[in-house]
C-alpha cells in the first residue's frame, strides 16, 4: 500500500497479485471509518480519497486481515532532481 496526499487529496494504491477485494479504511484513534470495498484487478489499484491532517490508513483483505506488508523498498538513494534549481538556502 502507497499513499500520496495532495492538498485535501489522498490516493491510496493497492498493488495487488491477482485480482482481488480490498476494503480501504480511514483510521482515527482506534476506531476504522470504511472508505471504499473495491474489486481490484492485477497491478495497482487506486482510490481516491479526502485527506486531513492526522489522518491514516488501512487496507483490509477479502478476508478481513489487515494487509500492509512492504513487498520491496521503492527507491534507495533518492535526492530531488530540481534541487539545483531551488532558490531557496539549503538547511544545515
Amino acid at each position: 500500500m502507497k499513499t500520496v496526499v495532495s492538498g485535501v487529496k489522498a490516493t491510496v494504491t493497492v498493488t495487488l497479485e491477482s485480482a482481488g477485494t480490498f476494503t480501504v479504511y480511514r483510521k482515527s484513534g482506534s476506531k476504522l471509518i470504511l472508505v471504499k470495498k473495491v474489486s481490484g484487478k492485477k497491478g495497482a489499484n487506486k482510490v481516491i480519497t479526502s485527506y486531513l491532517k492526522g489522518y491514516s490508513f488501512v487496507v483490509k483483505d477479502a478476508k478481513g486481515r489487515v494487509t500492509n506488508k512492504t513487498i520491496s523498498k521503492i527507491a534507495s538513494n533518492f535526492s530531488d532532481p530540481y534541487a539545483p534549481q531551488c532558490k531557496m538556502a539549503a538547511i544545515k
